[in-house]
């Protein structure tokens, strides 16, 4: 399994310098998981930076992995 954190999402999403290390497993959907938090925290970073078209397809690509609540 691939647990990519917000800070990685970020990275990748903004085609900052480190992007292509997280290619590869936000790219293996099968794999990929998905905590809440980096919902709320990623859009919240992309709608301030990139608008709510960018937010909203970024939340679309987050969520083709398996999106699980870290509640506890």
């Amino acid at each position: 399994m691939n647990v990519v954190d917000s800070s990685g999402w970020i990275e990748y999403l903004a085609n900052e310098e480190h992007a292509d290390f997280f290619d590869s497993p936000i790219n293996d959907a099968e794999r990929l998981i998905t905590p809440t938090i980096c919902l709320y925290e990623v859009f919240k970073r992309v709608l301030a930076v990139f608008g709510e078209e960018r937010a909203l397809e970024a939340m679309g690509l987050m969520s083709q992995g398996r999106v699980i609540d870290l509640n506890r």
